[in-house]
């Protein structure tokens, strides 16, 4: 069986097909890193300035946040030390954004600049600033933690852009698995042998769960390690509410920015599962390799025009695959796309049962067809 298996996996990585397929797969990721990573990066200063502020999130850590950058801001406008691509801090700035009663007409920068230019300095408490609990966060036992939210932030963006490419070659790769051995007319030859109607089916649908396993993995392992490069995992217990460019405030949910990380890829991982068994599935049913690719790429994208529709139900099914909840802020609003309940972990377990149970059933499926498949 395993010498099998070995030979089904090598079959898929030794053809021209991987080889071209995997090409284009590191250039989409190159440029998804370069997107999400080199162009939006964070200057030392302002991890910095999160470092310097971890901590619990309570009314006097926030005046503080505040106050440091008020009179930092002020500062060195007045020695002319200020850069903006230098001294962009990005952490605080979108505290101050929501929490600065008056940030829709920007009276504050007018009253800061106004104290530049007339040799005063302005402190938080000569501002009208907002009550954490004006935010409706959510309250636990233990005060919400604030550190770096900015490289997460990228993180989870370039997460919800790999898992798309990761899709797409692996439906590459899986759509000839059954339909290219009967292209090429050799399924009826390997009906035949010893193990056609047994281990070389069970081999193949193991193979191929392998490489969509082992490209997962491989994949996502290097865009953390592209975000640790950039980013550092300084913020990792940051509490997810705590990330201002998410604007989560009320997710009722106590995780940190890890935490969501490590559920967000694990629901990919169960969603990838049974974009693959589909796949395998649609590949026993074919003669032929493109018919399976185009229909699989069909099947994962078409989720995404449900809602043009207006139609209730098509809403309800498209929110229960994938590509509808493939990104962080897709994923954090499960709780409020109604599947069983209105709670997050419910509806999340759910979610990744009605994922495994579909790939499972599809196996089954495709086992059982193949080992009764006749021969001309």
């Amino acid at each position: 069986m395993f010498n099998i298996y070995k030979f089904e996996i090598k079959k898929i990585l030794k053809t021209k097909l991987f080889i071209g397929s995997f090409v284009i797969f590191l250039l989409a990721l190159t440029g998804i890193y370069f997107l999400n990573f080199e162009v939006s990066r964070l200057n030392d200063n302002a991890q910095q300035v999160a470092k310097s502020h971890e901590g619990d999130f309570t009314d006097e850590k926030l005046k503080q946040i505040i106050d440091d950058y008020m009179v930092k801001f002020q500062d060195e406008r007045k020695t002319g030390k200020y850069k903006l691509e230098n001294n962009m801090d990005v952490y605080t700035w979108f505290i101050f954004d929501n929490f600065d009663k008056s940030s829709e007409d920007r009276n504050s920068y007018v009253k800061l600049d106004q104290a530049v230019k007339s040799g005063t300095t302005l402190r938080v408490k000569d501002i009208d600033l907002k009550k954490i609990s004006d935010l409706n966060f959510p309250k636990f036992n233990k005060p919400l933690y604030t550190s770096s939210y900015y490289g997460w932030y990228d993180l989870y963006n370039a997460t919800s852009m790999v898992i798309m490419a990761i899709v797409i070659f692996t439906i590459i790769l899986l759509a000839g698995i059954f339909a290219g051995d009967t292209e090429k007319n050799i399924n009826q030859i390997l009906l035949t042998t010893k193990y056609g109607r047994s281990k070389l089916i069970s081999a193949k649908i193991l193979a191929g769960f392998t490489i969509a396993n082992g490209i997962f993995i491989l994949a996502n392992l290097l865009t953390y390690a592209i975000f640790l490069y950039y980013s550092s995992s300084l913020g990792w217990n940051t509490s997810i509410q705590l990330n201002f460019m998410l604007e989560v405030f009320t997710f009722p949910v106590e995780l940190n920015q890890f935490q969501v990380y490590i559920l967000l890829l694990l629901l990919q991982f169960t969603g990838l599962l049974v974009i693959s068994a589909i796949t395998i599935l649609l590949s026993s049913l074919s003669k032929a390799s493109f018919p399976v690719l185009a229909i699989s790429v069909g099947l994962y994208l078409l989720p995404l025009i449900f809602d043009k529709f207006n139609k209730p139900f098509l809403t309800k099914i498209g929110n229960l695959s994938l590509v509808k909840n493939q990104s962080v802020l897709e994923f954090l609003s499960i709780q409020d796309r109604v599947f069983i309940s209105n709670n997050f972990q419910t509806n999340l377990l759910f979610l990744m049962l009605i994922f495994l149970s579909v790939a499972l059933l599809s196996n089954i499926f495709v086992y059982q067809k193949e080992k009764r498949s006749y021969i001309k």
